[in-house]
């Protein structure tokens, strides 16, 4: 191939060789040797390679669309690309953030604060039956996983909608998914030296909240606790400054750590993730969450009545956390969850951003104060968040001519070399081969 692209393409392959090393005693430094000497890692990132150098080069076309001039003739694009110019412009406009400080974050806060408040999550057994359950009302914890998660936001558990793969993988189905954490892995958590500084990140958290509140007072949660009535006033107060709940949390956080399925089974053991139950399974393992209440809350053109869980253990750990953790606790666990997941949008002055940032440079090994380009930031926000209306300008930027019909013929002809490999492989029959080959 003597076209321009292909010559492009095998001097940029050639590149990244590199020849002073010997193959076959180190391979891929050979290979990668190159392309590694002229592309060191970013001092803002923890990691980089030819991927990251694809996405960087995609976000610099996002960019320019980005900060072009909208068209003044109204039509639906231009109306489209003003709102994506709009959320871009609002991600640059730093000044902004920084006087708003964390009263976006307190909004949200607060909002989980007063729809977790309304409820109890104690579950009692009852006499004469283990199956029977006297269950308080569980409304509060309900609502408040609802809003979380209707942001994005994981916390105890995780919904996914994905084909099922065992009856029909074009039928979407519900998948039950343990909880992301704070830190990258359940492993994390028997680190001391990271478990203290995700502690005092924590803390730092919670003090920040406490002093930008309303109500700034010593303790958190503020006084009084529980702040409602009913069985709980017979309860013994229980009051924590920002260091005792980081504590507990991070304690629970780690108790359900303990008790999800390793990342390696999870991701690589389809038939033991897959275990299609009765919805009703779910609200029976997990009576602290009114499961029908929390689906309804996203408004579902039918309700649930089979799911699949990828492990089943999790859920009865799951209750009996619950019940034997007080509610100030779970409460706290809600709320770093949502701090955690926010904390990267607010302004680089808050104290919230900073704490957040540096935990994320002890977990990802970034420098010490390297802080990316912010419109590359800002960038991969507005495709993140508007990924499809985005995705059509970038596709008709960066893909005209023929560049559908060359792509479309680069898979047909990987498709068609694939089924005539078919028929060379030894152990697989004819009738088996021609199956591979439809599929």
């Amino acid at each position: 191939c003597m076209d321009s692209n292909c010559i492009v393409l095998a001097a940029a392959v050639l590149s990244s060789l590199d020849a002073t090393r010997d193959p076959c005693e180190d391979f891929y430094g050979f290979v990668n040797g190159g392309w590694m000497n002229e592309h060191p890692i970013p001092a803002d990132k923890g990691r980089y390679g030819h991927f990251d150098e694809v996405a960087l080069k995609n976000r610099m076309i996002i960019r320019q669309i980005l900060e072009q001039n909208p068209s003044l003739v109204p039509s639906p694009d231009s109306q489209t690309l003003t709102k994506l110019q709009n959320l871009y412009a609002s991600c640059m406009d730093e000044d902004h953030l920084d006087s708003l400080g964390i009263q976006p974050l307190l909004q949200v806060v607060n909002t989980v604060r007063g729809l977790f408040n309304g409820s109890t999550t104690v579950v009692d057994a009852s006499h004469g039956s283990q199956h029977a359950l006297s269950i308080a009302p569980h409304r509060g914890l309900t609502a408040a996983l609802s809003y979380i998660h209707s942001r994005g936001i994981d916390a105890l558990f995780e919904f996914i909608i994905e084909g099922d793969v065992g009856v029909d993988p074009n039928a979407m189905t519900l998948w039950f998914y343990q909880p992301g954490f704070g830190l990258p892995s359940k492993e994390y958590f028997e680190d001391k030296d990271i478990v203290d500084k995700y502690t005092s990140t924590l803390e730092r958290f919670f003090a920040a909240l406490n002093e930008n509140s309303e109500e700034n007072v010593q303790y958190w949660p503020p006084f009084p606790w529980p702040p409602w009535g009913g069985d709980d006033d017979d309860k013994k107060p229980q009051y924590k400054t920002p260091a005792e709940l980081a504590k507990a949390v991070v304690e629970f956080e780690g108790k359900i750590a303990i008790a999800t399925l390793d990342l390696d089974r999870l991701q690589q053991d389809p038939f033991g993730t897959y275990n299609p139950v009765n919805a009703r399974n779910i609200s029976e393992s997990i009576p602290q969450v009114d499961f029908p209440g929390y689906w309804s809350s996203f408004t579902p053109r039918a309700f649930p009545d089979r799911i699949i869980v990828t492990y089943p253990p999790y859920l009865e750990s799951l209750s009996s956390l619950l019940s034997n953790t007080s509610d100030d606790v779970i409460e706290g666990y809600l709320i770093a969850r949502v701090t955690q997941s926010l904390a990267e949008y607010l302004g680089q002055e808050t104290e919230i951003w900073k704490a957040n940032r540096e935990l994320v440079e002890l977990l990802t090994g970034i420098k010490k104060g390297a802080v990316g380009d912010r419109a590359e930031y800002c960038a991969t926000k507005v495709t993140n968040t508007l990924g499809f209306a985005s995705g059509r300008f970038f596709v008709q930027e960066a893909f005209g001519g023929e560049s559908r019909s060359k792509a479309t013929r680069v898979i047909t002809d990987i498709v068609d070399a694939f089924k005539h490999s078919l028929s060379g492989v030894d152990w697989m029959d004819t009738t088996s081969a021609e199956a591979a080959a439809e599929k």
